[in-house]
């Protein structure tokens, strides 16, 4: 996966004089080369990405990304529904990574943000920042812990709104 990512820069990187495009960042859509809407089947034929085995291909389930920077794909009903960063090194939406301060994802959305406090840490101040699309089908969502930005997930409204994932 990490080299797939770094190739697809570097593929970019390469297309003549033109301004270099942006580096792929998760936002609603997804991160390249993974995009909402893919088929557990699609993951596989281009990835090798696989259900963890036991698991109904139908049900509600997680895959991890096997290199580069660490995602989890949650797929639902076989297709993928919203993305995770796992790690600091992906990056998000506006430049922003895990470990920001959270008051970088209110200047970088500015009204556009939805703040709601955190389900079950909202005494320490933790909130949800999430934006939505303009026909609110999509979303980012940012987890605080009231200071910075531990979390963060992207995809189908209804996914990202899922506090606990598949739970």
């Amino acid at each position: 996966m990490r080299a797939l990512f770094a190739a697809a820069l570097l593929a970019l990187a390469a297309c003549g004089d033109d301004p270099a495009p942006a580096a792929p960042s998760l936002g609603p859509d997804g991160i390249a080369p993974f995009r909402m809407g893919m088929t557990l089947q699609e993951l596989h034929a281009a990835f090798g990405m696989t259900p963890p085995e036991g698991v109904d291909p139908g049900a509600c389930l997680y895959i991890d990304s096997n290199e580069g920077p660490r995602l989890a794909l949650m797929i639902q009903d076989g297709v993928l529904q919203r993305i995770e960063a796992r790690e600091a090194a992906v990056p998000l939406e506006h430049g922003l990574h895990l470990g920001d301060p959270a008051a970088k994802v209110l200047a970088a959305y500015g009204d556009n943000v939805e703040v709601q406090p955190h389900k079950y840490d909202h005494e320490t101040g933790a909130q949800y920042l999430t934006v939505f699309t303009p026909d609110k089908k999509r979303a980012i969502r940012y987890v605080t812990d009231g200071t910075n930005i531990t979390g963060a997930h992207a995809g189908n409204a209804e996914a990202v709104q899922l506090v606990e994932g598949c739970g």
